[in-house]
C-alpha cells in the first residue's frame, strides 16, 4: 500500500486592501493619468499628431490612414500579452516596464522634427514617425490588457463605472489643459520653428509620460483571480473568448464601429488647419477640444452613474450617435466655421462618454474574472484590427478623390473630403446595427433611458443626485426627496433606497413617499421588507408606496400584514393600497373584509377601495352599513362608496341631486 501524499502547505492568504488604501489608489490613478494623458494629447492619433503629420510633414491622406491603421494594427501584440500574463503571478512590473519604453519612444519623434527643422528630408522625418508610433503603439498593447485586468480586480464592480467616470472627467480637462499649450506654442512658431516646438513638446511628453508610469510603484495590485492551473499554458484557455459567442460578437460589433468612425476620424483636424480646408488657425482646434472636453467633463459623472444603475449597453449605443454630428461638416465654409463647429464640438462632448467610458466597462462587464485578462487581449486585438481597415480605406477613398470638386449651389461645394464623411456615416448606421444585438444580461432597455433622459427634468434630477450622494444634511436632503416626482427621477431609485435606513424619520419617510411617487417596481422588494417589519417606524407609508406603485407581488404581503396588526392606521394603509393594486386576490380580502365586525374607519376604507375596483357584489354589503353607522361623515364616505360602485367616479351625482337621467 503507497504511502499517501504529504498535505500541501496552506496558500498565503490574498492581503486584504483596506478601503483607505483602496482610496489612496485610485486618486494616485487619477493624478498619474493627469500627467500621462498629455502624452497621449501629442502621441496618439488626434489633432496635434495628426496635423503634424499631414500639414506640417506634407503626409499624403493614404500615409496619415497608414499612421493612425499602424497604432491600431499593433492591438495584434496583446495576443502576446495572454501568453506572459499566463506564465507570470503579477501583472504591474511588465506593464510597467513596456509602456515606459514606449514613452520614452517619443524621443525619436523629437528626432524627426528636428531633422525636418534644420532642413532634413521630411520623408525620412515621415518614415521615422511611422516607425516610432507603430513601436510604440506595439508595445502599448503587449500589456495594455494586463493593466485593464488590474483595475477590474482592484476596484469593486458596484462603483467601477463611477470611478471611471470621474476620472474621465478630471483626465478630460487635462487633456484641454495639455492640448491648448501645445497648440498656443505651435501657433506662435513659425517656419521651421514649427518643428522645434513640436521637439520640444515630444521631450517633454516622453518626461511626464514616464512619470505616470513610475506613479504605479505605490499602486496595490490584487492576485488574478485564476488558479494556477488556469495559469498554465493551455490552447482552450488562451482561446476561449473566441467560443463566447456573446463576446465575440461585442469583440465584432466593436471593431465594426471603430471601423466605421476611423474612415473619417483621422482627416478633421487637418481639414480645419489647412489652407484647402477651412484654414482656421490651430489654436480653434484646441478651442473645439476645450468645448468638447468641458461637456465630456460635466456629463462623465452622469454616464457613469447612468451605467452603474441601468447597464453599460444603453448608454452605448447612446454615445455611439456622436459620429453623426460630422453631418455638421457638410455644410461648413471658411466663413461660418466659427459659429457651426463649436455647437457641433458640443454636441460631441456630451454624448461621447456614453462611448469612451461605456465601452471599456461593458467590456470588463462581458468577461469573467477568471480568465479577464486573455478576454480584453482579445477584445483589444479584434476591435483594433478591424478598425484598421477603417484607416486605410478612408486614407485610401481620400487620397483617390482629391481632385474631386463639384460645385453646389445652395451647398458648400462637394470635395473628396465630404463623400468621407457620407462613407463614414453610412457605415456608423449599419454599426449601431450590430451594436444593438449584443446582450449584456438583465439590462433596461436603449428606449427607456432614452425617455429618461429627455425628460425635462433631467438636470434636475442630476443635481438631486449630487444631493442624495454627497449631503448629509438632512434638511436639504428631505427638500431633494420632496422634488422627485418625474420619470427621469427613477435614475436615482438606487440612491433613494439608500435613506430607507437614514437616521433621520423624517428622510426614511420622504423616500418612501419619492419611491411611490415614481412608482419604480426596481424599489418592490426593499418596500415589502419594510412592510414586513413589525419594528419599522416606515410600515404605513412603505403600504401606501406600494399601492401607488402597483405591483401585484406586494398583495400577499399586504393582505398578510393586514391580518397581523391592530393599528386602524396601519390596516387603513394596507387596504389603501390593495384597492389601488386592485388584482383578484385583493378584491376577494377587500370583500371578506366589509363582511368582518371591524372598526368603523376601516370598514369604511374597505370600502372606499372596493369601490375603485367596481365589484357590484360589494353594494350588499356596504349600503346596510352606511344606514346603520350615527357618524355623519362615515354615512357620506359609505353613500360615495355606493354610488362609486354603481358608476364610475360623479355618474351617480344625477341620483343624489334627483336630476333626470340621461335619455
Amino acid at each position: 500500500m503507497s504511502a499517501s501524499p504529504p498535505p500541501s502547505a496552506p496558500a498565503r492568504p490574498e492581503p486584504v486592501i483596506s478601503p483607505a488604501r483602496l482610496h489612496q489608489a485610485l486618486r494616485l490613478n487619477i493624478l498619474a493619468g493627469t500627467m500621462g494623458v498629455s502624452w497621449y494629447v501629442v502621441c496618439g492619433p488626434g489633432n496635434l499628431m495628426n496635423v503634424f503629420f499631414k500639414t506640417h510633414l506634407g503626409a499624403t491622406p493614404f500615409q496619415l490612414g497608414l499612421l493612425v491603421a499602424l497604432m491600431q494594427l499593433g492591438a495584434v501584440f496583446n495576443l502576446v500579452g495572454i501568453v506572459a500574463f499566463h506564465l507570470l503571478k503579477t501583472r504591474k512590473p511588465i506593464w510597467m516596464a513596456t509602456h515606459i519604453v514606449m514613452r520614452l519612444l517619443s524621443l525619436v519623434m523629437a528626432v524627426a522634427a528636428l531633422i525636418v527643422a534644420r532642413n532634413g528630408d521630411k520623408q525620412l522625418g515621415i518614415l521615422l514617425i511611422l516607425w516610432s508610433s507603430g513601436l510604440c503603439w506595439a508595445l502599448t498593447h503587449t500589456t495594455s490588457s494586463g493593466w485593464w485586468s488590474w483595475m477590474a480586480d482592484l476596484i469593486p464592480e458596484n462603483t467601477r463605472a463611477s470611478f471611471f467616470g470621474r476620472r474621465s472627467s478630471i483626465l478630460n480637462f487635462a487633456v484641454m489643459i495639455w492640448s491648448f499649450i501645445a497648440a498656443v506654442i505651435v501657433d506662435h512658431s513659425h517656419g521651421n520653428g514649427v518643428f522645434y516646438a513640436y521637439a520640444g513638446i515630444f521631450t517633454v511628453v516622453a518626461i511626464l509620460g514616464t512619470a505616470d508610469i513610475l506613479c504605479f510603484i505605490r499602486m496595490p495590485e490584487p492576485r488574478p483571480a485564476t488558479d494556477d492551473a488556469a495559469r498554465r499554458l493551455d490552447w482552450r484557455l488562451l482561446t476561449e473568448p473566441l467560443r463566447q459567442r456573446n463576446f465575440l460578437g461585442f469583440c465584432l460589433a466593436v471593431g465594426t464601429f471603430g471601423l466605421s468612425v476611423s474612415v473619417a476620424g483621422p482627416f478633421f483636424a487637418p481639414y480645419v488647419a489647412e489652407s484647402l480646408g477651412i484654414g482656421a488657425p490651430q489654436t480653434w482646434l484646441s478651442i473645439l477640444l476645450f468645448i468638447t472636453q468641458m461637456a465630456c467633463i460635466l456629463t462623465a459623472p452622469f454616464w457613469g452613474m447612468l451605467m452603474d444603475r441601468f447597464g453599460r449597453k444603453p448608454a452605448v449605443m447612446l454615445g455611439a450617435l456622436f459620429p453623426f454630428t460630422w453631418a455638421a461638416y457638410l455644410f461648413i465654409t471658411p466663413g461660418n466655421y466659427i459659429y457651426i463647429l463649436p455647437i457641433q464640438a458640443l454636441a460631441v462632448g456630451m454624448i461621447i462618454s456614453g462611448w469612451n467610458d461605456g465601452v471599456n466597462q461593458l467590456m470588463l462587464t462581458l468577461t469573467p474574472s477568471r480568465n479577464r485578462t486573455t478576454y480584453v487581449a482579445w477584445y483589444t486585438a479584434i476591435a483594433s484590427l478591424i478598425a484598421a481597415i477603417g484607416s486605410l480605406g478612408g486614407g485610401w477613398l481620400y487620397e483617390a478623390l482629391r481632385d474631386l470638386h463639384v460645385e453646389s449651389s445652395w451647398l458648400p461645394d462637394v470635395t473628396g473630403f465630404h463623400v468621407v464623411i457620407i462613407v463614414s456615416m453610412l457605415l456608423c448606421t449599419l454599426s449601431q446595427l450590430v451594436l444593438s444585438r449584443i446582450r449584456e444580461g438583465n439590462t433596461r432597455p436603449v428606449g427607456f433611458l432614452l425617455t429618461r433622459l429627455a425628460s425635462p427634468g433631467i438636470f434636475r434630477t442630476f443635481l438631486n443626485l449630487n444631493t442624495l450622494v454627497g449631503t448629509s444634511d438632512s434638511d436639504t436632503v428631505v427638500r431633494a426627496l420632496r422634488d422627485m416626482d418625474d420619470s427621469s427621477g427613477e435614475l436615482l431609485v438606487k440612491d433613494i433606497l439608500a435613506r430607507l435606513d437614514d437616521p433621520d424619520p423624517e428622510v426614511r419617510t420622504e423616500a418612501v413617499r419619492a419611491l411611490g411617487r415614481l412608482r419604480s417596481t426596481e424599489a418592490v422588494e426593499a418596500l415589502i421588507q419594510r412592510l414586513c417589519d413589525a419594528n419599522s417606524p416606515i410600515r404605513g407609508e412603505a403600504a401606501r408606496a406600494l399601492g401607488k406603485i402597483g405591483d401585484p407581488r406586494a398583495t400577499p404581503f399586504l393582505i398578510s400584514a393586514l391580518e397581523k396588526t391592530a393599528s386602524e392606521e396601519f390596516q387603513e394603509a394596507c387596504i389603501e393600497a390593495l384597492g389601488a393594486i386592485g388584482s383578484p386576490e385583493s378584491a376577494d380580502r377587500l370583500m371578506q373584509l366589509l363582511k368582518e365586525p371591524r372598526a368603523e374607519r376601516v370598514l369604511v376604507s374597505s370600502a372606499e377601495a372596493v369601490s375603485k375596483l367596481g365589484t357590484l357584489e360589494a353594494a350588499w354589503e356596504v349600503f346596510p352599513r352606511m344606514h346603520k353607522t350615527e357618524n355623519p361623515v362615515l354615512r357620506r364616505q359609505l353613500a360615495i362608496a355606493v354610488g362609486n360602485i354603481l358608476g364610475g367616479p360623479g355618474e351617480f351625482y344625477r341620483y343624489a341631486t334627483r336630476a333626470a337621467p340621461p335619455i
